[in-house]
Order: structure tokens, then C-alpha cells, then sequence
């Protein structure tokens, strides 16, 4: 489920090996969040593109506000009341870069879409 980061790397648990053993898999795959246009219609199933391919696609879609942190970096805060941005994730391979030219393919447009590193959520995990 892309859950593997919540688990422990120092201790033993029931499924540690199995986790281990296919986040090395050449099949492993990753967890993608992207921010769209706050207009952008997204609700799932759409294509991700990364560098014009076809890597993945919307598991999620969500709206979400901007609020600006230290230093003036941004970061996304899942709510649905402000809604500043549209907020998709998806699965890619492990091998995809978070660096390329990424968009989500919708209703034939392609839409242009930010990588955002990290949890798209407030700091500290604080309660929404």
C-alpha cells in the first residue's frame, strides 16, 4: 500500500522481510503528490505524464489551501475550504524522477502539475 515509510527500520515487526523484499523489487512503486491548478477537474483514473510518458495514474484527488511556512516556503495543507490548489496523488515506478515536466492528462488536456516533496500536510502532523 506505499505504506512501508510509517514502518520502523530499526525494529522487527511481522512483515518487515516481505516489505523489504519488494521495496527492492524491479516492480517496486512509489507514492507521487502533485499540485494543479485549483480549477483543474480531477477525480481519479487520469494519466500522470512525466516528460510526455504515461507513468501512473490518479489514485486521489483532493482540494487544498497554500499557506506560507518559515522563510516564505510553501507547503500544502489538505483542507477543503480554502480551495487554493487541487491536490492528486498516484503511484509511479521508483525509477521515475521528481524532477521532470509533470502533468495529468484530463478530459484530453494535458495540465500542468508541481511535484510536491514530502507530505503534503502541516508540519508536525498537527490536526486539520
Amino acid at each position: 500500500a506505499g505504506m512501508g515509510w510509517v514502518c520502523s527500520k530499526t525494529k522487527q515487526f511481522r512483515g518487515c522481510q516481505r516489505m523489504i523484499e519488494r521495496q527492492r523489487s524491479p516492480d517496486h512503486k512509489k507514492l507521487v503528490s502533485l499540485a494543479l491548478d485549483p480549477e483543474a477537474l480531477v477525480i481519479g483514473s487520469e494519466p500522470l505524464v512525466c516528460d510526455g510518458a504515461v507513468v501512473g495514474y490518479v489514485r486521489r484527488a483532493e482540494t487544498g489551501e497554500m499557506r506560507h511556512w518559515r522563510e516564505c516556503n510553501l507547503q500544502m495543507v489538505a483542507s477543503g475550504h480554502a480551495i487554493q490548489k487541487r491536490i492528486v496523488y498516484g503511484y509511479v515506478g521508483a525509477d521515475i524522477s521528481h524532477s521532470g515536466d509533470w502533468a495529468v492528462m484530463s478530459g484530453g488536456q494535458l495540465l500542468a502539475a508541481q511535484v510536491i516533496q514530502g507530505s503534503p500536510y502541516r508540519s508536525g502532523h498537527a490536526a486539520l
